[in-house]
């Protein structure tokens, strides 16, 4: 193994950080998150708050917040 530099990946192994999908591991997770949020809530069987639990998310506002940049809409209007 050679010398590592900076950005040459996770752990000095070469591995990209983006991994396969092209997105880092924290936006990889949570746009797998909020799409399965979005699955609960079509699903009626949860509360916001629940779904918010359920999916990891810490608070009920942050996870208002991220759902409704992702998809455009709060947790309540797409489950209407």
């Amino acid at each position: 193994m050679g010398t590592v530099h900076p950005g040459d990946g996770v752990a000095g192994h070469g591995l990209p950080t983006t991994g396969l999908t092209g997105e880092t591991p924290s936006n990889f997770f949570r746009t797998y998150k909020l799409n399965r949020a979005a699955e609960l809530l079509k699903s009626g069987k949860y509360t916001v708050a629940e779904v918010a639990d359920k999916c990891g998310f810490s608070t009920q506002s942050h996870f208002s917040v991220v759902f409704k940049k992702q998809f455009g809409v709060t947790p309540t209007e797409y489950k209407e």
